[in-house]
């Protein structure tokens, strides 16, 4: 009867030992799927933080020769202002444009001033329509 117990008692050990060896198998496969696992996310993980890298290295760049860009239209506008303003100070028919100001500052008409200046309309309309521009955006200023 003791050896009856005792055969039983060893074969319930034996299955728990297989019962052991399976799972620890299972385990070992488990912690292998996730050391691969983990291998392949930081694989991933460098790739992601490269290619932020080339995204961040890309926008820095449009963003200077964005600034580049901005830098030259400026100083190309500031020509063409200074330009603007020659033109309109250093003009050869200073004295015109003078004379079509004061008369319409005076009151008088377009019509009026081309006829008492002798000189076409359309040029008084483009004197007038240009020192009214010149105003507007304080060029002269």
């Amino acid at each position: 009867m003791i050896e009856i117990i005792q055969l039983i008692l060893d074969m319930i050990f034996i299955f728990f030992i297989i019962f052991l060896l399976i799972r620890t198998r299972s385990l070992a496969r488990l912690n292998t799927l996730i050391k691969e696992s983990k291998k392949d996310f930081e694989k991933l993980l460098f790739q992601a933080e490269k290619w932020g890298d080339e995204i961040i290295g890309k926008l820095n760049l449009k963003e200077r020769e964005g600034s580049e860009l901005l830098k030259r239209l400026e100083e190309a506008h500031k020509k063409l202002l200074e330009e603007e303003k020659k033109l309109i100070v250093e003009s050869p028919d200073l004295e015109k444009t003078k004379s079509v100001l004061l008369l319409y500052n005076q009151g008088l008409s377009r019509e009026e001033i081309s006829k008492g200046l002798n000189i076409p309309i359309g040029e008084v309309d483009l004197i007038l329509d240009l020192i009214n521009y010149i105003k507007k955006n304080n060029k002269l200023s």
